[in-house]
């Protein structure tokens, strides 16, 4: 089975999604656990380098990212 992305104002089929298996649910979990743990052993300063270049990036692609919420 897919998911599908439509646009709710226009009807428009904007994408489709294959449906996961357990095992790559599993999969995507087990990742998420090890970067929390890496993520976690970071220090205040290393993370505020991190985010502060995340928010950067955000800034300047603000149309880019504009248009895709809308879409969501």
């Amino acid at each position: 089975m897919t998911y599908e992305s439509i646009n709710p104002y226009t009807g428009e089929h904007l994408k489709q999604f294959a449906e996961h298996t357990d095992a790559e649910i599993e999969t995507a979990i087990a990742l998420a656990q090890i970067c929390f743990a890496t993520w976690q052993k970071k220090t205040f300063a290393e993370r505020a380098t991190i985010l502060s270049k995340a928010a950067s990036i955000l800034r300047s692609r603000t149309e880019e990212f504009a248009h895709l919420i809308t879409l969501e």
